[in-house]
C-alpha cells in the first residue's frame, strides 16, 4: 500500500479534523506551548542549569515522567557539566539518532549512581524513549515527533506488514513510519487550516507537521483506533428524479428517499464511516461507469433508518470511475481494496502487472571481479521487493539493512565446505535436553522459505496466518518480548503445578523458564516448540518434554481463540535470498533436490506445482511464488563451467562489467588499456579487471601494487613478462625485478 493510499491514515486525517472543529483542540495546545516556550527558554550555556531546565520544562510536565524530571534536575544541580554534555551528544545532528539515545541513556546510566550518592536517596534516570524523544521533539519540532507506546501501536494498525521493534528501538522505528504518512498531512490544506486556527500567541507556528502527526494518533487512539475496521459506502440521492446532492452538501447531512425501504442498511453506517454519493450510468451491456458528486465522513446516525449527519469535503470536484458490474443500490456498502481507492482516494485500481513485466524469480548477477556484483545485489533486492530503486546505492542500502533486520532480506556467502545442511537441513545435538539428542537444524533457505509460504498462504487466505506458529508464538509472547510483563505462566500436564517462562531469546532461539521447584538450569529452543506445534517433530514425553508440550497446547489453544477474526487483509510480500559468490560451492549438494522447485512453473500455486519430502522426513515441502533468488557469480573463478549447465536453464544471468564513467580520465583511460590487452591475451571478457578496484580512493601505483597486479599474476599462471606486457600500451611501466622479487611501477615521462 503506497504512502499517499494508506485508507487507514486518511481516516484517522478525517477523524481528527472532525475533532478538532468540534473543539478546537483546546485540550491538546499545551503540546504547541510547550514547544514554544521551550525554545524561548533553553539555553544549553546557561550558569544556572538546573533552574534554566525548571522553566524550560515548565509547559511540558505532563509530557514527562517525575522520575525523569527529577533525575535531570538534580543532575543538572551536582553535575551541570555531564548534563550539559549529555544534551549535546543527543543534539548533535550530525550523528546517527539511534547512536545518539543509546549514548544519552548509557551517560545518565553513568550518572545515576553519582545522583543518587549527591541526593541522598534512591531513584531511577528514567531516560527511555518516550522521554528522549519530548527532548528532540522540544528542540526540533519540525523533524522529531513525540513518542508514546500506545499511539506507536496504533500506527502499527496503518501498516499492516510491520512488526513492533524491540524495546530501545521502537522510537526509530515510530520515526521511519511517520515519514510515510507525513507528506498526506503536508498535501492537506484543510487540515493545517484548522490546525494553524486553533492556535494562540503563546503556541509554536512553524512547520507543524510533526506535532499534528502525533496529536492526529493521540486523538484516535479511541474510537476509530479501537475500531480498525473502517467502512466505505456508495450512497444515492435520486428523489423522484431530482438530484439532492446540493441540498444534502449545504445542509450536511444524507438521507434514505425511501420509507421502510434500505433503512438496515442505513442504521448499519456508524459515525465515523466514509461515504460518496454517486450516480451509476450503464455504459454498454457489461459496463458501467460512475459519477462520484461527493464523498463525506458520518459523525452521527440519527437511528431512524432514514437520517445521517455528514461532514461533507469542501470544494469537492466530481469525477468519474469505470466498474464492471456497478452499484445500483441507494445504500451500497464498497468492499474491493481497488475501488475504495479510486473512490475515496481518487486513485487508479491497482493494475495487475503481466508477467513479463515482474522481475524474474531467480537472477545471477556474472562477471569479473571488481565490477559491482556485490554491490549491485543489494539494489536489486531492494528494487525486488519495493517495486522500484530508491534513487542511490546508500538509500537503498539502509533500505537493505531494514528489511534484512525485519526478515524480508537474508544474505549468506557460498564456500567450499557449504552444505545442504547449511543451506536446508540438517541435524543438531540439543544439549539443553539432558541425554544427549539431535533435533532438527534448519538453514538460510529453509528458514527464509517458510517465512515467504506463510505470508503467501496467509494473502490467500487471513485465516491460515492465525495458525501460523511464527504469528502465533510472537501475538503470544508479544508482552513478554516487549518486557511488557516479567513472566508468562504455563499449567502443566499435573494438576496445581506450573512453570514461568521468563525470557524470549529470539536472537538465540530460546526460551528462559523457572521449573516449579525453582530451578533455573534448562532452556526450551523454539526450533523444537515449531516442531512439536507443527508435527514435524516427536519429542519424548520425559525431561524437557513435560515443559515443552504443555507449552505447545498453550499455542494451540491461543491460536484457537484468536482465530476467529477473518476480515483482516494479509499484503503478499517479497522476500529475497542474496547468495554471494554461488559458484564457490557445490551446487548440486547444496541446493539438492530443490533445484526443480526453483524453476518458476513449479512454485506454489503454479500450474506445475511441485512438493517434495525432505530427507528429515517433513512433507510437501515446497517453494513459494513471492521468494527471489539473486547470485551473484565471478567469471574468472575457475569452476564457473561445473555449474553453468546447472543454473543456465533456471536462472537469469545478468552480465557485469568493466564502466569507466566514474573514474577520473587517467584512471579511466589506464584500466580501458590493461583490459585491452586482458582481452586480447585471453580471448574472454571473463578475466577483465573491475572499474571496483580505483575506487578506493588509493593512488594508482598502490592500486596497481596491491590489486590489479596480483590478479594478473593469478591470470596468467605467475608468468611476469605477461604481466609487464599487460601495460605496453598505458602510461605506466610495470617491470618485475628479479633480484628484489618486487614490482618496480613507475609513470611515464
Amino acid at each position: 500500500m503506497g504512502n499517499q493510499e494508506n485508507t487507514d491514515y486518511l481516516n484517522y486525517i478525517n477523524h481528527y479534523k472532525l475533532l478538532i472543529k468540534k473543539d478546537q483542540n483546546k485540550n491538546e495546545i499545551y503540546k504547541w506551548e510547550a514547544v514554544y516556550h521551550f525554545a524561548k527558554v533553553f539555553n544549553i550555556e546557561a550558569p544556572d542549569f538546573e533552574r534554566m531546565l525548571r522553566d524550560a520544562f515548565k509547559k511540558a510536565k505532563n509530557l514527562i515522567y517525575v522520575n525523569s524530571l527529577g533525575f535531570l534536575l538534580r543532575a543538572a544541580k551536582h553535575f551541570p557539566d555531564k548534563l550539559r554534555e549529555m544534551f549535546r551528544v543527543l543534539y548533535n545532528e550530525q550523528t546517527d539518532l539511534q547512536l545518539r539515545i543509546e549514548t544519552f541513556q548509557e551517560m545518565a546510566k553513568e550518572l545515576l549512581p553519582a545522583v543518587i550518592k549527591m541526593h541522598g536517596s534512591d531513584l531511577n534516570h528514567q531516560q527511555d524513549e518516550r522521554t528522549i524523544s519530548l527532548y528532540l521533539s522540544l528542540c526540533y519540532p519540525e523533524k522529531y515527533p513525540i513518542f508514546k507506546d500506545d499511539i506507536y501501536k496504533i500506527l502499527l494498525n496503518v501498516f499492516p506488514g510491520e512488526t513492533s521493534y524491540k524495546a530501545g528501538r521502537k522510537y526509530l522505528h515510530y520515526v521511519e513510519l511517520s515519514k510515510k504518512v507525513i507528506p498526506m498531512i503536508q498535501a492537506d490544506q484543510e487540515l493545517l487550516s484548522l490546525s494553524k486556527e486553533t492556535l494562540n500567541d503563546e503556541c509554536y507556528k512553524g512547520n507543524p507537521v510533526q506535532l499534528i502527526f502525533q496529536d492526529i494518533l493521540w486523538r484516535n487512539r479511541e474510537g476509530l483506533a479501537n475500531n480498525k475496521q473502517i467502512n466505505y459506502y456508495v450512497v444515492g440521492a435520486n428523489w423522484e428524479g431530482e438530484d439532492q446532492t446540493t441540498s444534502f452538501v449545504e445542509n450536511s447531512t444524507w438521507q434514505n428517499g425511501y420509507d421502510g425501504k434500505f433503512t438496515e442498511e442505513t442504521n448499519a453506517i456508524q459515525a465515523g464511516s466514509r461515504i460518496a454519493i454517486k450516480a451509476v450510468h450503464t455504459v454498454e451491456k457489461i459496463r458501467s461507469v460512475m459519477t462520484i458528486k461527493a464523498i463525506g465522513t458520518v459523525t452521527v446516525n440519527q437511528g431512524d433508518g432514514r437520517n445521517l449527519d455528514v461532514e461533507w469535503e469542501k470544494d469537492f470536484k466530481r469525477f468519474q470511475v469505470d466498474f464492471s458490474g456497478g452499484y445500483w443500490q441507494t445504500v451500497h456498502q464498497v468492499k474491493n481494496e481497488d475501488h475504495i481507492k479510486a473512490i475515496f482516494l481518487r486513485r487508479e485500481p491497482e493494475a495487475i502487472q503481466k508477467s513479463e513485466t515482474m522481475p524474474n524469480l531467480n537472477i545471477i548477477l556474472y562477471g569479473p571481479p571488481g565490477t559491482g556484483k556485490t554491490y549491485n545485489s543489494i539494489d536489486k533486492a531492494v528494487e525486488i521487493i519495493m517495486g522500484k530503486s530508491l534513487g542511490n546505492h546508500n538509500a537503498n542500502k539502509l533500505e537493505f539493512d531494514r528489511l534484512r533486520k525485519e526478515g524480508q532480506i537474508e544474505f549468506v556467502t557460498f564456500h567450499q565446505n557449504y552444505s545442504y545442511e547449511d543451506f536446508m537441513v540438517g541435524i543438531t545435538p540439543d544439549v539443553t535436553a539432558g541425554n544427549l539428542r539431535f533435533d532438527k537444524k534448519e538453514g538460510i533457505f529453509k528458514i527464509l522459505n517458510d517465512r515467504a509460504k506463510n505470508n503467501w498462504l496467509a494473502s490467500i487466505n487471513p485465516n491460515e496466518r492465525r495458525i501460523d506458529f511464527e504469528h502465533v508464538f510472537n501475538s503470544f509472547f508479544s508482552k513478554l518480548i516487549e518486557e511488557e510483563v516479567e513472566h508468562v505462566e504455563i499449567p502443566m500436564k499435573s494438576k496445581g503445578y506450573s512453570f514461568r517462562i521468563t525470557k524470549v531469546d529470539l536472537d538465540e532461539g530460546r526460551i528462559k523458564f523457572t521449573k516449579h521447584s525453582g530451578g533455573t538450569g534448562h532452556d526450551l529452543l523454539i526450533t523444537n516448540i515449531k516442531g512439536i506445534y507443527e508435527g514435524t517433530l516427536d519429542y519424548a514425553l520425559e525431561g524437557l518434554g513435560v515443559y515443552y508440550y504443555p507449552l505447545d497446547d498453550k499455542l494451540k489453544e491461543y491460536a484457537i481463540a484468536n482465530a476467529t477474526n477473518t476480515n483482516e487483509k494479509v499484503n503478499l510480500k517479497k522476500y529475497v535470498l542474496v547468495i554471494d559468490e554461488i559458484n564457490r560451492a557445490n551446487i548440486s549438494k547444496v541446493f539438492g533436490e530443490i533445484i526443480t522447485l526453483l524453476e518458476e512453473d513449479k512454485r506454489l500455486g503454479e500450474v506445475n506445482e511441485l512438493k517434495v519430502t525432505l530427507p528429515n522426513g517433513e512433507k510437501d515441502f515446497g517453494i513459494p511464488p513471492n521468494l527471489y533468488i539473486i547470485g551473484t557469480m565471478n567469471t574468472a573463478d575457475r569452476s564457473i563451467a561445473l555449474i553453468d549447465i546447472a543454473l543456465r536453464r533456471r536462472f537469469e544471468f545478468i552480465g557485469k562489467y568493466p564502466t569507466y564513467e566514474n573514474l577520473e580520465g587517467n584512471e579511466a583511460t589506464l584500466l580501458q588499456k590493461i583490459n585491452e590487452a586482458i582481452y586480447e591475451e585471453k580471448k574472454s571478457a571473463d578475466y577483465l579487471i573491475g572499474h571496483a578496484y580505483f575506487m578506493k580512493k588509493q593512488s594508482i601505483e598502490d592500486i596497481l601494487k596491491s590489486k590489479v597486479i596480483p590478479l594478473l599474476m593469478e591470470y596468467f599462471a605467475g608468468r611476469t613478462e605477461t604481466v609487464s606486457k599487460m601495460f605496453n600500451n598505458t602510461d605506466w611501466k610495470v617491470d618485475y625485478d628479479k633480484i628484489c622479487y618486487s614490482w618496480n611501477i613507475k609513470q611515464n615521462d
